[in-house]
Parts: C-alpha cells; structure tokens; sequence
C-alpha cells in the first residue's frame, strides 16, 4: 500500500505560511502544501488589496515557489 504521508517538511511549510498570515491579522485564510513548494491558501478574503497581502505574504516564506487560492463561498 502506497499512501501518502505528509512530511515533517510539508507540515512545517504550512505551519510557517499559517504563522506569517496569522502574524498579519490575516486568521481567516488556511494553507495546505500540495507538494511541489505549492501553498493552496483558502478561506473568504474581504478584498482584492487583502488577497494580494496574503499572496505576498505566503511567496516570502521560504521554501514555497507557487501559490494558489481556493475561494469559500457563503
């Protein structure tokens, strides 16, 4: 059986995107590490300015190379 199991590594990279979103008032935004140095942020974003405040924030976190966002819908 081949499952997949998050490294020790992958979990630190989202801990450490959390941490940074967290840290700038951002606590609504989750992030999942798809692998390949991916961050999936979702979560609702009140506006195009805080979307783009996250995204720089989880791209200066070192060790992601993509990120991407899943939007929740009410």
């Amino acid at each position: 059986m081949n499952q997949h199991k998050p490294t020790k590594q992958a979990d630190s990279l989202k801990t450490r995107v959390e941490t940074s979103l967290h840290r700038h008032g951002l606590d609504v935004i989750a992030a999942t590490d798809l692998g390949d140095r991916t961050i999936e942020l979702s979560g609702l974003i009140d506006s195009v300015n805080d979307f783009a405040f996250a995204v720089a924030i989880a791209r200066t976190v070192p060790g992601v190379a993509r990120v991407v966002y899943r939007r929740e819908r009410n």
